[in-house]
């Protein structure tokens, strides 16, 4: 059997083969040229030799070998990864019967023309919902692997003595720490405990400062600094107070002024109203008049020249 399969044919086993395709009806167009063989074998030499793989390819053969392997390098983002592909081929899955439902309707409603088309769309519509099936079955049977890779390797790790070992370790050292932080606060309770009862134990005091140092300068500068400012706004309001004291007093001056002047003015409009009429009633009689003189008092002129009014 070895020596059938494993030999290279003769030139007596290919006159053989070429006479059994030359004598069977349409042989003669199955047999192989010259040219065709010629072609054939160039195409196999450039594969093989200077083929260059592309990213899909790659992408292609990481695949296949994911499948076929049942190590998992990094269990965490492969879990991750499978999660998210089955949720992915669920959604089309159920996007995909719907679509399915949604042609079955048609088809009952179509014409006779159009029922044809609509039984073609249906049968391509099945077919998607068969392959993203199985492509929901495979997506699970990853995730089954991955998390069945998942159990065994946590039940390495706790099985392996040495991490048995640093797991006791752990335990150990955190049940040390729990005590010293029982310890620590029960020292506390019971140092303030012993200082509530003893009267002559120190009590808590606020910190002193011993020595000042510039701490009395920085102060007087703030001192005199605050009372320099106190003082020029002070200044400021009485020059403001006494300002505006200085125009009401001018504004009752000007005010008092005007009032004397009307009266005076008013006086001396009746006076010579009553000489008139005294001068009509006498007629031609000669009457002798006094002259009154009507004017300002001193005081008065003193007071308009200050403001100056005359």
């Amino acid at each position: 059997m070895l020596m059938i399969s494993d030999s290279k044919p003769s030139q007596d086993d290919v006159r053989v083969c070429l006479n059994q395709m030359k004598n069977r009806r349409g042989g003669e167009h199955h047999v192989l040229s010259k040219k065709e063989a010629k072609k054939m074998w160039k195409m196999q030499d450039q594969l093989v030799n200077n083929y260059t793989y592309t990213v899909v390819d790659i992408q292609r053969s990481i695949a296949e070998k994911k499948t076929m392997s049942s190590i998992v390098s990094n269990i965490g983002a492969e879990k991750t990864k499978a999660a998210i592909a089955v949720k992915a081929a669920e959604t089309q899955l159920e996007d995909a019967k719907q679509l399915e439902k949604e042609l079955e309707n048609k088809v009952f409603e179509a014409d006779p023309l159009e029922e044809e088309a609509a039984n073609d769309k249906l049968e391509v519509a099945k077919s998607r919902v068969e392959e993203w099936k199985e492509e929901v079955l495979k997506t699970k049977k990853v995730e089954r692997n991955i998390l069945d890779a998942e159990k065994e390797r946590r039940k390495r790790l706790g099985a392996g003595e040495k991490n048995l070992k640093w797991a006791k370790v752990n335990e150990r050292a955190k049940a040390a720490n729990k005590a010293a932080d029982f310890d620590a606060y029960k020292t506390e309770d019971a140092r303030v405990e012993e200082i509530s009862n003893d009267l002559y134990a120190r009590r808590q005091m606020r910190p002193t400062i011993l020595w000042e140092v510039g701490q009395r300068k920085e102060e007087k500068e703030t001192d005199d600094n605050s009372k320099s400012k106190q003082s020029t706004e002070a200044s400021a309001q009485e020059e403001r107070d006494n300002l505006k004291k200085r125009q009401d007093d001018s504004r009752q001056n000007a005010s008092n002024l005007k009032k004397k002047l009307a009266e005076q003015i008013n006086d001396l409009a009746i006076e010579e109203v009553a000489l008139s009429v005294g001068l009509s009633n006498v007629g031609n009689k000669k009457v002798s008049a006094t002259r009154v003189r009507k004017g300002i008092s001193i005081q008065e002129y003193f007071e308009r020249k200050a403001v100056g009014a005359l």
